[in-house]
């Protein structure tokens, strides 16, 4: 009977691991790419999306970093983790949620934290909020 019981526990907690790692994998592999900003107000009545995006403000996720690109010249580079729907970039923690307007799909970052290394993380109430649109062909529309 106890054997039974570890056997069992130890089966459930190998699938708990497994289905967090390939849940995690997957969320890396939705972020990797090109992400321009939006800078309009209100994206789900955008009629054209590449209007309101500048080929200057965007950034590059890859496996291990984020490289952003702004057109007021302060660039950046930082490596970044994912855990759950929360993506900790350097210092900032940001909540992240990737969905699709339209033939679009976007990334929705909003700050909700702060983590300085000590250990602790930091919330704070109504951080800001960013939109970025994934990879759009800004050289196929009239900006």
């Amino acid at each position: 009977m106890v054997k039974n019981l570890r056997r069992s526990l130890y089966l459930l907690v190998t699938c708990c691991v497994l289905v967090y790692f390939f849940r995690s994998y997957l969320s890396l592999a939705k972020l990797q790419g090109r992400w321009h900003l939006y800078t309009g107000s209100n994206i789900s009545s955008e009629i054209n999306i590449a209007e309101k995006l500048n080929s200057k403000d965007y950034m590059d996720i890859s496996e291990t970093s984020i490289k952003e690109y702004r057109s007021d010249g302060k660039d950046g580079v930082s490596s970044y983790k994912i855990r759950g729907d929360k993506l900790y970039s350097g210092d900032a923690i940001f909540k992240f949620k990737i969905s699709n307007i339209g033939n679009e799909k976007v990334l929705n970052l909003t700050l909700i934290g702060y983590n300085f290394g000590h250990g602790e993380d930091k919330y704070i109430d109504d951080g800001e909020s960013y939109m970025y649109i994934f990879d759009i062909d800004m050289d196929s529309h009239d900006l």
